[in-house]
């Protein structure tokens, strides 16, 4: 299992402030090395996070991405409000 999808995400108060700052530095990140290497595929093999910031970072680089639901990431947002809405987002957008 990825270290960043536990079973149980922490339930703080914090939570969407940390997931939102990993995401937003994903997605610079992922934009930035898209382009400059010239990657004609963004892939992520977890939805949350890495699905979601390959899919933002493609709209951003007009590039198509690909996400594979290993399985524990859906059972994961199935139990967790915070993953639910993040996990649609980022299966009906995907390529």
């Amino acid at each position: 299992m990825s270290p960043l999808i536990t079973e149980s995400p922490p339930s703080t108060p914090s939570a969407p402030l940390m997931l939102s700052t990993l995401v937003a530095g994903g997605v610079l990140a992922a934009a930035d090395i898209a382009l400059r290497e010239n990657i004609d595929c963004l892939y992520a093999y977890w939805v949350v996070p890495g699905g979601l910031i390959a899919w933002l970072a493609g709209r951003l680089t007009g590039r198509p991405a690909v996400v594979t639901a290993a399985g524990s990431d859906l059972n994961a947002a199935a139990r967790n409000p915070l993953y639910l809405p993040f996990v649609r987002r980022t299966l009906r957008g995907a390529d």
